[in-house]
């Protein structure tokens, strides 16, 4: 077990996008707009989230999302505490 590093980063790097499925039979009859990210994006920064499924379409996996997200919300606490300790000095 090793502690997440440059988890801010990481996240910064995705980019969240709004989009409507063209076939929402395909994808659980979700319909209205939906929130996500774009596969080809995400492969570049978490390779392991990517994979392509039979019939040649990229799917997601989001493992560790949360896990990221803790640790960004620690790297920006870290942050304002730093600022904040330099401010009060």
């Amino acid at each position: 077990m090793k502690p997440l590093q440059g988890a801010l980063q990481k996240l910064l790097n995705l980019r969240g996008v709004s989009y409507r499925w063209q076939e929402p039979a395909k994808h659980g009859n979700l319909t209205g707009e939906q929130m996500g990210f774009v596969a080809q994006e995400v492969e570049a920064v978490f390779p392991e989230w990517v994979s392509t499924n039979t019939d040649g379409f990229m799917d997601l996996t989001i493992r560790g999302l949360e896990a990221l997200v803790v640790e960004a919300f620690r790297e920006l606490n870290n942050k304002i505490e730093a600022l904040e300790r330099k401010r009060e000095a």
